[in-house]
């Protein structure tokens, strides 16, 4: 599995696990709705530094009773998650 994969994988669990659509996840990430759906759609990019910030707030974001997807190694999580601020 690739990067984007990786990420699509996590984000769609992660969405699963919080009832969200991934544009609030996209937004709460990139502050852009969109960004994640063009990611996986293929209409856009995404940089190593996006990508590991992604998975870095993922991580530091995951709800503590749910199991992180097995197929993904999980990274460290982010110093400061978004979700902390709201």
């Amino acid at each position: 599995m690739n990067l984007i994969g990786r990420l699509q994988t996590v984000s769609d669990a992660y969405c699963d696990l919080r009832q969200l659509r991934r544009e609030q996840v996209s937004y709460r990430i990139f502050a852009d709705q969109r960004r994640l759906g063009l990611v996986f759609g293929g209409g856009s990019g995404l940089t190593v530094a996006n990508y590991e910030k992604a998975m870095g707030w993922f991580s530091g974001n995951w709800p503590e009773e749910a199991e992180w997807p097995t197929d993904v190694e999980r990274p460290a999580p982010a110093e400061q998650s978004i979700e902390a601020a709201e």
